[in-house]
């Protein structure tokens, strides 16, 4: 008896001890439209790299004129555009808070992005991670501090022309 009892008690702490507090961190400024022209809204940025063991691996953000981005990566981007095509993308992002975030441009070409990735130990908790880029001209930007990918940061991002982009629509930014 005395066995079940310490199994059981073992068990129990085991339990609380995984549980996370279901938290979302929030942006550290509001959301706001753009409407200048140091960036093109007409495809998404991204970059193309090898990793270490010689995996491929993109990166893209995709910014619109309303100030939400996205920002995620993938290892096929021909995949990635037919399902912008054929909006299986949506379908697949729409419910999930990560990788959307908001931008905003500073009068000096400065890029601010921040956006909600998953905080793994623990399910449907989000942090924000925050980047500072600056526009070289409208087809690339530059990291300049922070993260952009707490995995592998991508210090160049190229603009990549490609419409029609998935909608900006999503039930976590107003």
């Amino acid at each position: 008896m005395v066995k079940y009892i310490i199994i059981l008690v073992l068990f129990i702490v085991g339990i609380l001890s995984c549980r996370c507090e279901k938290k979302v961190d929030e942006f550290q400024f509001a959301r706001q439209d753009y409407n200048g022209t140091a960036m093109r809204m007409d495809g998404y940025y991204n970059n193309f790299e090898l990793d270490s063991q010689g995996d491929s691996a993109y990166q893209y953000k995709i910014f619109y004129k309303n100030g939400v981005c996205i920002n995620l990566g993938t290892t096929n981007v021909r995949k990635l555009e037919e399902s912008f095509i054929d909006g299986t993308y949506l379908n697949s992002l729409h419910n999930k808070r990560y990788g959307w975030g908001i931008y905003s441009i500073r009068e000096d070409s400065t890029l601010i992005v921040q956006y909600w990735f998953p905080r793994h130990e623990c399910k449907d908790v989000a942090i924000v991670l925050s980047s500072t880029w600056k526009i070289k001209n409208d087809s690339t930007i530059k990291l300049i501090s922070g993260s952009n990918n707490p995995i592998k940061d991508y210090n160049e991002l190229h603009f990549k022309s490609f419409l029609p982009k998935p909608d900006s629509t999503n039930g976590f930014i107003n």
